[in-house]
């Protein structure tokens, strides 16, 4: 199987340089990195506060690093948050400070988030990997091979990603209100696959597009209502989101791009083209209740999440070896179950250590340019100090189905 690699950051630059809107940010750049080292609300279990002090510390250092406008992290141990802060400004132009309650836009961690209402589906035997799409969406234009819904969630099925020329400018600065995912579908829906299926590996947002249609299919219910239903409401995540139906009163972090030592606000986006791969807003505090719920079998058997957890791909270097949904690495002997997110103004990553019982949620109100944030590195020291004083514990088995 081959990998086809595409990355936000040089997608974003060429977009940007060829329509000529990036000298038009730089031309509106906000301000200077602003300092600001404390964390302005801390949430902390007494038991960890020696790992809590040097992770407050990590948190200020990717700050620092890299002039990023605010930070928040939590950390959920034996499916319990333990620890939640944020460094920095929910708004520069403002100086409003951040919270650890404030959103953030988490890109592509939604696809985690869309894998999961599936798993919940499959556990009600509505639906199965295996199972054509086609099974599921008739009505969708046939084309040369079938896919599967096992293939949609690993982004082995073939269908394409943003284009990387002039005509991904209405795509990814995209400005159109999508009502539903099948108007969002019409981006996709005539355009031959790339690939045969299961054959190569091609991260698609519009491939969960694709996905989030035979959840609403197989549920009877719109994709918003059943990631409610399904997933939010029974994980208790009361702060996640479609941002395009962002509802007054709930503080959202401004989103930025960081060139070198300016601090731009970024241009504005609807979301509403990528929901079920990138249109959700949430907290690290969330995301961390979503990894313990995953521990716990709240919403999805420990066999389907095993599933989900499988890889699919061979490595892909850092990126690990994509699984539905998820990533599944290692790191320092440990098994870590992963997905990050990079959007336009936002940057996110969660990970799950499952035989610790230990997860780990990281956000960023910005988007490095060109380079990319790579948010991992201060996810993973946080982990490490924890995981100081966390003993090995193996999960049960899956049951079997």
């Amino acid at each position: 199987m081959k990998i086809i690699k595409v990355s936000l950051a040089l997608l974003l630059l060429i977009t940007l340089a060829l329509a000529g809107t990036f000298a038009a940010l730089l031309a509106q750049r906000v301000v200077s990195f602003p300092e600001e080292p404390v964390p302005s609300d801390l949430l902390a279990d007494p038991k960890y506060q020696d790992a809590i002090k040097r992770s407050v510390a990590i948190l200020k250092r990717a700050r620092s690093d890299h002039h990023l406008p605010s930070i928040s992290a939590a950390v959920g141990v034996d499916q319990r948050l333990v620890w939640a802060t944020a460094v920095g400004y929910a708004s520069v132009e403002d100086k409003q400070r951040i919270t650890s309650k404030h959103l953030y836009r988490i890109g592509s961690v939604s696809t985690s988030l869309t894998a999961v209402a599936l798993g919940t589906l499959v556990d009600d035997s509505k639906l199965a990997l295996n199972t054509e799409f086609r099974e599921v969406v008739p009505g969708f234009p046939p084309k040369r091979q079938d896919f599967s819904l096992g293939q949609l969630a690993s982004h082995t099925a073939g269908i394409r990603h943003h284009r990387s020329f002039p005509l991904s400018l209405g795509e990814l600065l995209n400005q159109e209100q999508y009502e539903s995912v099948e108007a969002a579908l019409q981006l996709v829906r005539d355009d031959p696959l790339l690939f045969e299926p299961g054959t190569a590996f091609l991260y698609s947002s519009y491939g969960y597009n694709v996905l989030a249609r035979a959840i609403e299919v197989a549920s009877g219910e719109t994709f918003i209502s059943f990631m409610e239903q399904a997933v939010f409401r029974p994980l208790k995540m009361t702060s996640t989101w479609a941002e395009h139906q962002l509802q007054p009163g709930i503080d959202l972090a401004a989103p930025y791009i960081v060139y070198k030592d300016d601090i731009i606000r970024a241009p504005e986006v609807n979301t509403s083209y990528k929901l079920a791969a990138g249109g959700f807003i949430s907290t690290p505090r969330d995301l961390v209740a979503f990894g313990n719920g995953l521990l716990a079998d709240t919403v999805i058997t420990a066999a389907t999440r095993e599933a989900l957890w499988t890889p699919q791909i061979p490595g892909d270097g850092l990126s690990g070896r994509y699984a539905m949904g998820f990533r599944s690495n290692g790191v320092d002997g440990a098994r870590v179950i992963s997905h990050d997110g990079v959007s336009i103004g936002g940057t996110a990553y969660f990970a799950i250590y499952p035989e610790e019982q230990l997860v780990v949620a990281l956000a960023a109100n910005a988007q490095l340019y060109p380079s990319e944030l790579d948010i991992r590195q201060y996810a993973d020291a946080i982990a490490a100090e924890f995981r100081k004083l966390l003993p090995t514990r193996p999960l049960d088995p899956p049951a079997q189905q």
